[in-house]
């Protein structure tokens, strides 16, 4: 039987995990996934925190460098993605590749989303996060949303329905939305010219984590 792999996922700005969301996480240690995370901060500095804590092994921490920026546990396994030249003309998108990388690995995700931060004044979009999320539904792969503006929980399956839900009427996500489909079909058209980033989960192997 196949290992379930859980990608977990979540806006920088944020530094607590959602109770629901613990529980949530807390299903997939009993049931002995694998757990894949980024190692930014913000988020996924938490999520690490709590896995840490729980003493749990079954985790991979994926970044660009050749030491990670944050890995909690010694134990668990750093595994470095090589992003073509064309992809690291700045830092975002050294990482945006990189999740892209992630989203491929997993069966699923579960993603702590705020959507517009305010940072000195200025509004900006989580852009790391939507494009996880594009990434997964994409293929086909479900995910959990924990929606910070109204601490709502919710199983989304379909690009439909995240766009429907969560972006239409609301132009800079709209924008955003736009320009991370646009750097998907980049990668993929890349990925069709070179085998050498990680291999993708055969499509029989999908697995229904939610």
């Amino acid at each position: 039987m196949k290992e379930s792999v859980v990608f977990l996922s979540g806006s920088i700005s944020e530094k607590k995990m959602p109770l629901i969301i613990s529980e949530w996480v807390d299903r997939y240690v009993i049931s002995n996934c694998k757990f894949i995370v980024g190692d930014a901060s913000g988020i996924d500095s938490v999520f690490q925190e709590y896995l840490h804590k729980k003493k749990y092994l079954s985790v991979e921490v994926f970044g660009v460098s050749d030491r990670p920026r944050n890995k909690r546990e010694k134990k668990w396994e750093y595994i470095k993605i090589n992003v073509p030249n064309k992809f690291k003309n700045t830092s975002r998108m050294n990482f945006l590749f990189r999740d892209f990388q992630l989203s491929k690995q997993s069966h699923g995700g579960i993603i702590v989303w705020n959507p517009i931060r305010n940072t000195r004044g200025r509004e900006s979009v989580s852009k790391g996060s939507l494009f996880n999320m594009i990434n997964l539904l994409s293929d086909n792969k479900s995910l959990i949303l924990y929606y910070i503006p109204s601490n709502e929980v919710r199983l989304i399956d379909s690009l439909d329905d995240l766009f429907s839900n969560y972006i239409e009427g609301n132009k800079q996500l709209e924008n955003a939305w736009t320009e991370l489909k646009k750097l998907r079909s980049r990668i993929l058209v890349e990925e069709n010219k070179s085998n050498s980033t990680l291999n993708e989960k055969n499509s029989h192997d999908k697995i229904n984590l939610f």
